[in-house]
Formats: C-alpha cells, structure tokens, sequence
C-alpha cells in the first residue's frame, strides 16, 4: 500500500496543523477584543448595507446616484475587510506587517534587529 499522506483539513484555519510549517505565516498574538467589538458590526453593517443597496439600485434610481451609492458601499467594503488582515505574521525565514494602507516585509538574513522585553499586562 504505501504511507498513508496528511491530508489538509476543509476547516483547516479552526485548528492548528500536527506539524510545524516554517513557510507558513503564523500570526503574533491575536486580534484584541475592542478590535473584534469593532470589525464584528461593521462588517454586519456592510453586508446589510450591500443589500441594501443592491435593492434600492434595481428601484429605478437614476444612474449617478447609483454609481454614487455603489462606489461608496465598494470603498467601504476594501477598507473593512482590509481591516480583518491587519496584524504581524513571521515564520523561520521572515516577516511581514501588514498596516490598513501598506504592507512591509523582510527577511530575517537582512540583519533585522529584534528587541525582545519580557511584559507583564495588567487586568
């Protein structure tokens, strides 16, 4: 027959991998809970608004305000779900920042200097 091979998990992101990756991104620390309080209704909001909009633009609105409507709701939408990637990933050869409007990566054979401080954070 043959070893049998790991196969990937379909919800694979739930859980973590029984081997380490060192190509893979894994991300430092987790998203906070002001910034879950906040991404968690505005991207309710906007998958309302879409439909929403979607609605009114077939009621026979003229054109510009349609495209008014449409490009304002798409706006909204690239900076909501740019806002759920935001974070620090790093793996064994690099890492990457990734900030609402840009992203910044290097590798870790540039001489990066890493300041490493031990904090304690109060509850």
């Amino acid at each position: 027959m043959g070893e049998p091979s790991f196969r990937k998990p379909i919800f694979g992101a739930v859980w973590r991998y029984p081997e380490p990756d060192l190509r893979r991104l894994q991300r430092v620390g987790r998203r906070g809970l002001f910034r879950l309080a906040v991404l968690v209704p505005l991207t309710l909001g906007v998958m309302s608004l879409l439909a929403i909009s979607v609605v009114y633009a077939t009621s026979g609105i003229p054109l510009i305000e349609a495209a008014f409507i449409g490009t304002m709701t798409a706006s909204i939408c690239v900076l909501v779900f740019r806002s759920w990637m935001l974070g620090t990933f790093v793996n064994g050869n690099g890492f990457k920042i990734v900030t609402l409007l840009a992203t910044h990566s290097g590798l870790w054979r540039n001489s990066y200097s890493v300041e490493l401080r031990h904090t304690t954070w109060a509850i």
